[in-house]
């Protein structure tokens, strides 16, 4: 028996984009998420901001807000 192809699945949920420059917090994150969201990461402004604009995954910059904490 071959096992489920989780792949179709994963690219029908939605996009996060974590940032914090703290490692043990993305990893964190990304552990509760990754179950019911896609996860992208970055460690800082800079590299989140290259993110949401090249990234073929955030092609859809309007639905893009910001937490802070």
């Amino acid at each position: 028996m071959n096992a489920p192809d989780h792949s179709s699945l994963q690219d029908t949920l939605p996009l996060v984009l974590v940032v914090d420059d703290e490692a043990r917090s993305i990893d964190a994150i990304r552990r509760n998420l990754e179950e019911d969201f896609r996860v992208l990461t970055a460690t800082s402004a800079d590299e989140a901001r290259t993110s949401i604009w090249k990234s073929p995954l955030m092609s859809s910059r309007s639905e893009c807000c910001i937490i802070q904490s």
